[in-house]
């Protein structure tokens, strides 16, 4: 595996047995796609963001198609060339996605409806399933005959060069553009206009990713900007203002929400 792979594995496998619905992206559902869509994300930052695409099988069914779901939040919007090439089934690796056709009703024949992240051997796949729980489990098992489509996403070979102020297990570091910053300050500011600045410099905002968790409250304040839809939340209420700034020198990090310094026990904050 190179260290894209892994990140993609790892972060995805983090998820097995817990609602997906609680990192508050994606709205109410469905979830698959938009699970596939935040842990590349997570893992790999701006490089890991996807295009919204038609899907190719469609194409090629012969007669004009219609009942394709629409939106980045369905699987087949992910099932197209410009995410990656289709890959044989018996050549499938980690990292790979995998597409599913007629796993739910409502929809047309043919129709892609779920998707999942390759993350072992022998069809072994971690996938945000019905009331978004994430699973780890064998595809051929859980969606016998299902399977119709593997793509191994470009982002996977890219070098990822994310700017971002992390704590995971008791340990804080930072990334500008893909170099170790040693000391490196953030601030996010939700006030009907979304802002972003980095070490004091305000910069045009893509993609935001914050996530901050304390000992009592693993949802303490989140906010997303994706595809130009913000969402924010605090305590896990939607929230109409937020400012989170977090400072780092030399490993030691100050975290503070909303004016108030706090003390987490896991921060994530990434800007594009």
């Amino acid at each position: 595996m190179n260290d894209n792979v892994e990140r993609v594995v790892k972060e995805a496998k983090s998820w097995q047995g817990c609602y997906f619905n609680t990192a508050g992206y994606g709205g109410s559902g469905p979830y698959c796609a938009a699970f596939v869509r935040y842990v590349f994300r997570a893992a790999l930052g701006e490089a890991g963001e996807m295009p919204i695409v038609m899907a190719d099988r469609y194409r090629a069914m012969g007669t004009p198609y219609t009942g394709y779901p629409v939106g980045e939040l369905f699987a087949d919007s992910l099932a197209g060339d410009p995410i990656g090439p289709a890959i044989a089934a018996n050549l499938m690796r980690p990292g790979d996605l995998l597409f599913f056709i007629d796993t739910y009703s409502g929809y047309a024949q043919g129709t892609i409806t779920h998707i999942g992240i390759c993350v072992g051997g022998d069809g072994l796949m971690t996938d945000a399933g019905s009331g978004s729980l994430v699973h780890i489990r064998n595809h051929a098992l859980y969606f016998p005959n299902k399977l119709v489509e593997v793509r191994r996403p470009k982002c996977l070979g890219i070098v990822a060069k994310r700017t971002f102020i992390t704590l995971e297990h008791g340990q804080a570091q930072a990334m500008l553009h893909g170099v170790k910053a040693f000391q490196q300050d953030m601030q996010v500011r939700l006030d009907g206009m979304l802002h972003l600045s980095v070490n004091g410099k305000e910069i045009k905002r893509s993609y935001i990713t914050v996530e901050i968790a304390t000992a009592d409250q693993p949802g303490y304040a989140k906010l997303y900007c994706h595809h130009n839809r913000i969402t924010a939340l605090k305590g896990g209420n939607p929230v109409q203002k937020l400012e989170v700034k977090a400072s780092i020198n030399k490993g030691a990090l100050h975290v503070w929400v909303d004016g108030q310094e706090i003390k987490p026990v896991a921060v994530k904050i990434e800007g594009v």
